[in-house]
């Protein structure tokens, strides 16, 4: 049984069983295992490793193509100097949280997490090096569900900058607690528990977050002739995909202008 077969029944790195099996050899426990070398690397097969990696593909992806193990293409891409490249229009988690103004890549590894943002992980599974598509950026900026998570006056690169003014200009945005307690006069707490209670709804980005149209068509309670009715929430609903509609007409607008200007 290969190493890397013993690693993935265990369900642990490679890295991680090495020392152990080490140590085991020298004190005898187990049989020192023999170092057995794969197939040659053919002029043919570093040129197809080269265009697999052209096309963006990761490790794991590039051996299943060739028929051979993730440590093999890591070891024959350090010895034939082929380094994973990135394609035009394909961002890191660290660019993509720069153009995005966000302080930590962390930020962006979560999006991935959450399934918010596409990504194509082009390293190993516990060290993840994560290949963010510009139209999948795009996209993820043009889903009202998520613009909380980020602020259009943070955006550093100019083309997304317009990008996110024209997807959001005019359209309702999200609230803190903190906002609505002001907007409505309440205490700063009321409005979380207005939440629990069931009399708004809300959308969880490590805070809640209150869609505009919750301020726009409810009153709370305690006011002359109100008790306390919970807002319909096909009223918020009904605004957010208000908003994704032009948002994807943004988007659409966008990505023709891209392919003309690639056409031209």
């Amino acid at each position: 049984m290969s190493a890397e077969e013993q690693a993935r029944r265990l369900g642990h790195p490679i890295h991680v069983l090495e020392p152990v099996w080490l140590e085991l050899q020298r004190e005898g426990l187990i049989p020192r295992r023999k170092a057995t070398r794969g197939p040659d690397w053919s002029p043919r097969h570093r040129a197809m490793l080269r265009k697999l990696v052209k096309q963006g593909l990761g490790y794991d992806e590039i051996a299943e193509a060739m028929g051979r193990t993730p440590a093999a293409v890591r070891i024959a891409c350090k010895r034939h100097n082929i380094r994973l490249l990135r394609a035009p229009g394909v961002y890191t988690a660290r660019e993509v949280a720069a153009l995005m103004g966000l302080p930590c890549s962390k930020v962006v590894a979560h999006w991935i997490a959450e399934g918010m943002l596409a990504a194509h992980n082009g390293g190993r599974v516990d060290r993840p090096l994560w290949r963010i598509q510009r139209d999948d950026l795009m996209a993820f900026m043009a889903e009202p569900l998520y613009w909380m998570a980020w602020r259009v006056d943070r955006v550093v690169d100019p083309y997304l900058r317009a990008y996110a003014e024209q997807i959001r200009d005019g359209q309702p945005g999200w609230h803190t607690p903190g906002q609505v307690a002001r907007h409505y006069g309440a205490g700063r707490s009321t409005p979380q528990q207005w939440i629990e209670r069931g009399f708004i709804p809300s959308q969880r980005w490590g805070n809640h977050w209150i869609h505009q149209s919750v301020l726009d068509n409810w009153a709370p309670p305690g006011q002359p002739g109100i008790y306390g009715v919970p807002l319909d929430g096909a009223i918020v609903l009904a605004a957010i995909e208000a908003s994704r509609q032009h948002a994807q007409c943004i988007l659409k607008q966008f990505r023709a202008g891209a392919t003309d200007q690639a056409a031209a």
